[in-house]
């Protein structure tokens, strides 16, 4: 945890946002899987604002597919399906690679 928080760091002083928020994305995964479900998804909803604010529909579909898994919340992963289907953006990735298209 101490390695994603000294990168978060890094990206916040640097100012870029994007990076900030895969970091917090992917400590909020890790902080589900040590059992601190509280603090996950307030890293998660951090990240998602920020994917939201830049304008990364990729990061936000990943953010939103990882909000279906920490919440068991399964109208996240159809929200990222149909904002990567609207934008054309691949269903690739490791987060991704669950969702299909609607055909």
């Amino acid at each position: 945890m101490e390695a994603y928080r000294e990168a978060a760091d890094v990206f916040e002083e640097l100012k870029y946002v994007r990076g900030k928020a895969q970091v917090d994305r992917d400590m909020a995964l890790c902080l589900q899987a040590m059992g601190h479900s509280v603090e996950a998804q307030q890293a998660l909803n951090t990240a998602l604002r920020a994917f939201r604010r830049v304008g990364d529909r990729h990061g936000e579909a990943t953010c939103l597919v990882a909000v279906t898994r920490i919440t068991g919340e399964p109208w996240h992963a159809e929200e990222a399906r149909a904002l990567l289907a609207r934008h054309g953006i691949p269903f690739a990735g490791e987060l991704l690679a669950g969702l299909v298209a609607d055909s």
